[in-house]
């Protein structure tokens, strides 16, 4: 290459280069901090409006301060001091306070069933200011879920609900609610756990969420957020151990009760379709499956050992039937057996499935008193009679016969076979069940294995 041709080449380099350096030199100063200065008063809004902040304006109108009142009634057989007999003849009131979250706009809202527990009155504060009073729709205390009613005209804002199927530990969550009087606070976390299994005053609670976010006493009944402001669980409790351990109720499990509370007034009762027994090992034994019910449907069969329900192991009878008691109907379990693990569709059972599941675990017939005391010769004509018993069964054994009147069952009066209906379907997760049977003119007491 000739002297004058490197001498053009060697010129024409900083023209080439110079703009790739200037380039990289203006990406640097655009990667830069900008000059907050230089910004006007949106952009700087802009820039301070966070996912966490904005997650809290969606939701945030939705939350509720819960004021109670609850009647306390002194112990009459306390002394009252000399002087002042008349504070101890009236009846206390005082005061709690707690938090919801609306979800529908025309006045529902979930809160906590120990927030508005013997409740004799109820009034919300909404983040505007505004007051309005309220009624519980329903309770369920089973599960610390209640749906009450804002008595108001007005549209309220409703918050979005969102799913807890898909949590994952260490995603972002929002506590939003009204710790200690203080109005509509805000406290930021991560789901800690999920999953975990809590005793809360003498009650076990499964499947709930751990969070580090803070809760405290007041948060009772306020929603837990993910960054979208979708509502993802409702705080209950906090671990008395430390700070930093709080738990709420997954809104898919809510969702289920609330939607049973405002259909039925109640969340109905669980059926798996199948019995269970002890027996000398770990787990229980299935002693009976009932054609067509969801453990059929699954292929359990009798003689099948269950070691777990939904992750909780079974030790016995009364485990296996306080895990049932928790259950929804509609939600999918999986259930460990010693042959396989199935997932199970649990079902809800109707009043007159429930007569006929305790007719059948007991070994008799029942029908009405009113209906058979003529032919039968019966001394009242209120309740249910045993007009078939099987030898040998669990009502055999405890000296029940034919024609034995039932009048009362635990704490249920039965008049009617209507009656009878009812209050089997709320006894399919006992362990025994007391009756109070008439027999000619006499009346006795008599506990039933169930």
């Amino acid at each position: 290459m000739r002297i004058g041709q490197r001498i053009v080449i060697l010129a024409m380099i900083p023209g080439i280069c110079l703009p790739i350096f200037s380039g990289t030199a203006e990406a640097r100063r655009s990667r830069r901090a900008p000059d907050v200065d230089r910004l006007t008063p949106a952009q700087k809004m802009a820039l301070r409006t966070t996912a966490t902040v904005r997650a809290i304006q969606r939701v945030g109108r939705s939350v509720i301060a819960i004021t109670t009142k609850k009647v306390v009634r002194q112990n009459p057989f306390q002394r009252a001091p000399y002087g002042y007999p008349h504070r101890y003849q009236q009846q206390h009131r005082t005061s709690s306070l707690g938090s919801g979250v609306i979800v529908s706009a025309n006045g529902y809202a979930v809160t906590n069933e120990h927030v508005v527990s013997q409740a004799t009155d109820i009034t919300v504060k909404l983040s505007d200011g505004r007051r309005y009073k309220a009624k519980v729709v329903g309770a369920a205390r089973n599960f610390d879920l209640a749906v009450i009613k804002i008595i108001s005209y007005a549209k309220l804002p409703a918050a979005k609900l969102g799913t807890s199927n898909d949590l994952m530990r260490g995603e972002t969550v929002i506590a939003i609610g009204n710790p200690f009087g203080l109005s509509h606070t805000a406290s930021k976390g991560v789901v800690s756990a999920l999953k975990r299994t809590v005793k809360i005053k003498g009650r076990t609670f499964n499947d709930f969420i751990q969070t580090d976010a803070a809760i405290n006493p007041g948060n009772s009944g306020g929603p837990l957020v993910n960054i979208l402001g979708e509502v993802i669980g409702i705080n209950t409790a906090v671990h008395r151990g430390g700070p930093g351990i709080g738990f709420a109720i997954p809104v898919d499990r809510v969702r289920r009760v609330v939607n049973d509370l405002l259909k039925y007034g109640k969340v109905r009762g669980a059926y798996l379709g199948m019995d269970v027994y002890d027996y000398n090992g770990p787990g229980v034994a299935v002693s009976g499956v009932q054609p067509g019910g969801p453990a059929a449907k699954v292929g359990i069969r009798r003689g099948d050992i269950i070691y777990s329900i939904k992750g909780q192991t079974i030790v016995d009878v009364y485990t296996f039937r306080r895990l049932v008691r928790k259950l929804i109907p509609g939600e999918q379990i999986w259930v460990k057996m010693r042959r396989r693990t199935v997932r199970l569709h649990v079902s809800s059972l109707s009043p007159r499935q429930a007569k006929a599941l305790f007719a059948q675990r007991l070994g008799v017939t029942l029908d009405s008193a009113a209906y058979y005391a003529r032919r039968m010769g019966l001394q009242t004509r209120d309740g249910v009679v045993i007009r078939k018993i099987v030898r040998n069964g669990r009502a055999w054994k405890v000296g029940l016969r034919r024609g034995d009147v039932i009048k009362r069952l635990d704490r249920y009066t039965i008049k009617s076979v209507e009656d009878m209906n009812r209050a089997a379907l709320r006894l399919l997760s006992g362990r025994s069940v007391m009756m109070i049977v008439q027999r000619g003119t006499n009346s006795y007491y008599v506990t039933v294995p169930y």
